[in-house]
């Protein structure tokens, strides 16, 4: 229900709170929870996260602040993403620093 108001703040068709467990050299990332309209349905919690997605949020773990990602911003989608999940735009937010859990928030534009 939380993930929904976010949704519903920024206007976005996913917000998604993944997390990153352990060191961060082979720190496993997983989806704890998604929110998504009808239209752009999101990964299940069993789908497993590519090696982009997880760079992306290693960044933003070890860098800190709002990681945009479209093709204005030169950061670009990965593949994955764009053809797999129909994302046009994202941002992600660390939440939570190691040594706990590493944790962002993910949200996404698809229309």
């Amino acid at each position: 229900a939380t993930l929904a108001v976010v949704r519903g703040i920024f206007d976005c068709d996913r917000a998604s709170l993944v997390e990153g467990v352990g060191p961060a050299r082979g720190r496993i990332w997983r989806l704890r929870c998604e929110d998504a309209a009808p239209e752009w349905p999101g990964a299940s919690h069993s789908a497993s996260i590519g090696p982009a997605a997880e760079d992306i949020f290693e960044r933003a773990v070890a860098q800190g602040g709002v990681w945009r990602h479209d093709d204005a911003s030169g950061a670009s989608i990965p593949e994955e993403g764009r053809e797999r999940y129909g994302v046009k735009a994202a941002l992600s937010v660390a939440l939570r620093q190691p040594p706990d859990n590493a944790c962002v928030l993910v949200l996404h534009h698809c229309r």
